[in-house]
């Protein structure tokens, strides 16, 4: 007595079709991210006389590295860029998340006036602001030094940093602000101990 099997069913051909198609699909976009960043580290692996060539290097040199920290400053630069952009950061937020919590959370009219303010101010062209900005950090004796940098990165990046912990601001519950302002604390206190 023999029992028969039931039949195989038939291959599904265009299961492999589209793998074929997603793993196609997967290598473009990881090429076309990362590309560009294998690009710029061979490049920076050159040598000298193969920049303008195209094509892969016939060799690689880290003779660019060794030149970028011998002969200039280039920890100095390094240094100076941490300090403006943490000093910038720091001014930022401490301005900005007071700014933004009163908006968010304090009912005085012209608040909303206050914040497209902010926002239309960050949509001017920074490239406008060149010649009055150099004439008034060299009023202020702040051309040559970290200080003359950070005061225009504070202008340029405190709209945003509004904007955004506006939003964050908003998110919280009122709920949380109200039950620390009933517990005793100041607006002040609320927002530096519980919100922030």
């Amino acid at each position: 007595d023999q029992r028969r099997l039931p039949a195989a069913p038939p291959r599904d051909g265009g299961a492999g079709v589209r793998r074929v198609a997603l793993l196609f699909a997967v290598i473009a976009a990881v090429t076309f991210c990362v590309g560009p960043f294998v690009w710029q580290a061979l490049t920076s692996l050159r040598p000298e006389d193969e920049l303008t060539r195209v094509g892969l290097p016939s060799s690689l040199s880290l003779a660019s590295y060794s030149g970028a920290f011998h002969g200039r400053p280039f920890g100095r630069v390094l240094l100076n860029s941490f300090v403006v952009a943490g000093v910038t950061t720091v001014v930022c937020i401490a301005v900005g998340a007071s700014a933004a919590f009163a908006i968010a959370k304090l009912r005085f009219r012209g608040r909303n006036l206050l914040l497209g303010a902010a926002l239309a101010v960050s949509m001017f062209p920074p490239i406008a602001t060149v010649s009055p900005l150099f004439l008034v950090i060299r009023a202020l004796g702040l051309r040559d030094h970290v200080g003359g940098l950070v005061l225009p990165y504070t202008t340029f990046a405190l709209p945003m940093t509004l904007w955004i912990l506006t939003g964050f601001f908003r998110d919280i519950p009122d709920e949380i602000y109200r039950a620390a302002r009933a517990d005793g604390c100041s607006p002040f206190q609320a927002f530096r101990r519980v919100l922030l």
